[in-house]
């Protein structure tokens, strides 16, 4: 999904979640809005960074609880062929602990839908 921050245009859904999924949803929803308002990130401007709290395995779903820190910073891309006039759209630093609900397809476990537990503006609850 970070990537897709990067180079909306170029999202590869298939390889982020199931098709037609809450998260695919959610994911093309989400990439669809930046390409409307012309808001990417920039590689080495901020991170997303995990921690894997719990995994577990029940049916045909995998579920990871995770802590994720970002502090990527989004922009609003004025003339692409000019970095210089980019806009800073978001610089928050939030954290967030989601539950993360996989599902296997053609042997690569994608992602089918996330809860969000617990989040924390701009601040790192993760104590990374």
């Amino acid at each position: 999904r970070e990537a897709c921050t990067l180079e909306p245009y170029s999202c590869e859904y298939e390889l982020v979640s199931i098709p037609g999924s809450p998260m695919d949803v959610e994911t093309q929803n989400s990439v669809r809005h930046r390409i409307d308002l012309n808001l990417r990130s920039v590689a080495g401007k901020g991170e997303v960074t995990v921690r894997f709290d719990n995994v577990a395995f029940i049916g045909d779903s995998a579920f990871a609880t995770i802590c994720q820190y970002d502090t990527v910073v989004i922009y609003d891309i004025a003339d692409p062929a000019t970095p210089d006039d980019d806009i800073i759209y978001n610089d928050e630093k939030n954290s967030y602990r989601v539950r993360w609900e996989l599902q296997k397809l053609d042997d690569r476990w994608l992602l089918f839908r996330g809860e969000r537990l617990q989040e924390l503006k701009d601040g790192d609850l993760c104590e990374f």
